[in-house]
């Protein structure tokens, strides 16, 4: 596998998912495959990337990957693109909407790269008169932290018709972060009164209640328990503190999470489609599981455990990127000098230090006097990285092929499937922190070493944290799964 595809399964950068997604795209160093390229795409376009809405757009169009692409869903990816003001993605759908025969892939991919024209003069048409069903789009306040939409629908936050829908069963939806609300998991209330109940008791009687699976609508959408399923992990995991989950409500006019403890009556929103064929009332959320800090405890022991890898990875990344020759100017900033014996009697990284010491007991790195501004990899060193990078591809081969186990339809947010490796490692009794700590030093280096700020985030734990972060989406499946999964 091409190194830089490796990397980018573990990364979180829309730019650089889309960018391998042009890779598989076009076959630029991999061989040409619209499905990959489909499922890079669409991890960027979660995170709202202009390009590879677009690139979608054209994938869906062209129908590259095998399967009815609709029209709702071409426009969908497009019209997305055209709000971050794509001109490609203006351009194709106007080439759809004017009916005629589409130009090859390549020729619509082309459009990306295209300046935007100014437009024609607008030609006189006849006026037309809208229905009176059809609802004009709210604005949602600039503050709302999210302001997601169907793109045939609109939602509107605590409207004043709310009261036309009071005897009527309504709608829990929950959505992931940025990921659109296509994928949105739904459940359906049927009892009006519910909405005098709390946020966090109908997340727990009803949305998130596997008892109640069997009223999910399978039969138009199989996936839902599935999500229902993984929501549900999200919600313990926030609740047990394995990981911070933080609820929001849909176009709500406030940056911060809304209060479980809120009656749902209080944050109901309606859904009205534009063809006037859908109306409905509903409790909008979105779920977000952001980056937990360690304790104290915790990030002692990594420290402990795997600072001095951490060190001696980061030193090799240093000679490796550096321009021949500037061994002496790398080692010369402030987080070496207390190591190296330098002049400034202040250690504002004394953990760096601590780790640095570490690596140099072992014996992986060393310097020499009278050059006290360099610091050495020793052979030893040197065979330790080459070992551990020996652990890691083995790792890789044996358990790359569970990172993207999919449930059918995907599910919610994760597109190319769930990443199960790291509970089929527990099941077999590996050492899964050590594995994610060298995954990440290996895969994740340019993230962890590259940047100016690495002593800040390794001074205060932030480099474990999000090392850690892995944690946050391990996979709950019964024994049973596991056991065919391994199996196959």
């Amino acid at each position: 596998m091409h190194e830089r595809v490796k990397a980018a399964r573990f990364t979180r950068d829309p730019d650089e998912l889309y960018q391998v997604g042009l890779m598989f795209r076009d076959g630029t160093d991999v061989e040409q495959d619209f499905k990959e390229a489909k499922d890079w795409f669409r991890r960027a376009a979660y995170a709202d990337h202009p390009g590879a809405l677009f690139n979608l757009g054209v994938i869906s169009a062209k129908n590259l990957v095998s399967g009815y692409s609709s029209d709702y869903e071409i426009r969908n990816w497009l019209n997305k693109a055209i709000k971050l003001e794509h001109a490609g993605a203006k351009e194709l759908l106007e080439l759809i909407e004017s009916g005629g025969e589409l130009p090859e892939a390549e020729g619509l991919f082309a459009l990306e790269g295209k300046a935007p024209t100014a437009p024609e003069p607008p030609k006189p048409e006849p006026a037309i008169v809208e229905p009176a069903s059809q609802p004009e789009p709210p604005v949602a306040s600039a503050a709302a932290k999210f302001n997601k939409d169907l793109s045939c629908a609109t939602t509107q936050y605590q409207p004043d018709d709310l009261p036309e829908y009071d005897n009527e069963p309504w709608d829990i939806r929950i959505s992931l972060d940025n990921a659109p609300l296509e994928d949105a998991y739904y459940f359906t209330v049927k009892d009006p009164q519910a909405t005098t109940h709390t946020i966090q008791s109908v997340l727990e009687q009803f949305a998130l209640n596997t008892d109640r699976s069997a009223e999910l609508d399978t039969h138009e959408y199989p996936q839902l328990p599935h999500i229902q399923q993984e929501l549900l992990g999200y919600y313990q995991s926030g609740k047990t503190d394995q990981a911070q989950l933080a609820i929001y409500v849909n176009k709500r006019p406030s940056g911060e999470p809304v209060p479980l403890s809120d009656p749902v009556a209080s944050h109901l929103s309606t859904c009205v489609f534009l063809d006037g064929t859908h109306d409905y009332k509903l409790l909008d959320l979105v779920f977000v599981v952001d980056s937990k800090s360690l304790e104290t405890g915790d990030l002692s022991g990594y420290r402990t455990l795997f600072g001095s890898k951490y060190i001696l990875f980061l030193i090799d990344y240093y000679k490796r990127h550096s321009p021949k020759g500037a061994d002496n100017a790398n080692f010369s900033d402030t987080p070496f000098r207390p190591f190296l014996g330098g002049n400034d009697s202040t250690d504002h990284y004394p953990q760096v230090t601590q780790a640095l010491r570490d690596a140099a007991d072992i014996g992986w790195i060393f310097t020499e006097k009278p050059s006290n501004n360099q610091i050495f990899i020793s052979d030893k060193g040197y065979d330790q990285i080459e070992s551990l990078q020996k652990e890691v591809e083995d790792l890789t081969l044996k358990y790359e092929r569970y990172q993207s186990v999919s449930v059918n339809p995907p599910t919610l947010g994760v597109p190319d499937g769930l990443d199960a490796r790291i509970q089929i490692m527990r099941s077999q009794s590996v050492d899964v922190i050590r594995t994610i700590f060298l995954f990440a030093f290996i895969y994740n280096e340019q993230d962890l070493f590259g940047v100016n700020n690495w002593a800040d985030n390794y001074e205060s734990g932030e480099s474990f944290s999000a090392i850690y972060d892995a944690f946050q989406y391990e996979t709950d499946f019964p024994d049973d799964v596991i056991t065919e999964l391994t199996q196959l």
